[in-house]
């Protein structure tokens, strides 16, 4: 389950207005996601061990949501996929983070710029 964190900046406020705008239609209360990280692995049976050592994980972390972008019924023009998990709990001080398992390709394609910004 070996994988890789990759630091990820606080979202930026244009980023929130943005998302407020085309995703949440102007509704504040639904951007509470500003603190994000990443998880890098090189197959998808990493990814899968990791989120059931999350799911598992009940006495520190709650998982309130979870997007499974490699659901075959997710449907994407760009190609990108990933699990985005949506975290709190005592290990993380109650605070909601976004904590996305991105397997390497992807994550290369995202840093070069090739990702959409669904």
């Amino acid at each position: 389950m070996k994988g890789e964190h990759h630091w990820t900046n606080v979202k930026k406020v244009e980023r929130v207005y943005q998302k407020l705008k085309r995703s949440y239609n102007r509704r504040c209360h639904r951007a509470f996601v500003i603190v994000r990280s990443t998880l890098i692995f090189d197959d998808l049976s990493g990814i899968a061990k990791i989120l059931g050592a999350i799911t598992n994980d009940v006495n520190r972390v709650t998982v309130l949501r979870v997007k499974n972008r490699y659901d075959p019924s997710f449907v994407r023009t760009d190609g990108y996929r990933d699990v985005a998990l949506l975290l709190t709990g005592p290990a993380l001080q109650n605070f909601v983070c976004e904590l996305q398992l991105d397997l390497r390709v992807m994550f290369e394609v995202k840093q070069a710029g090739g990702r959409g910004t669904n």
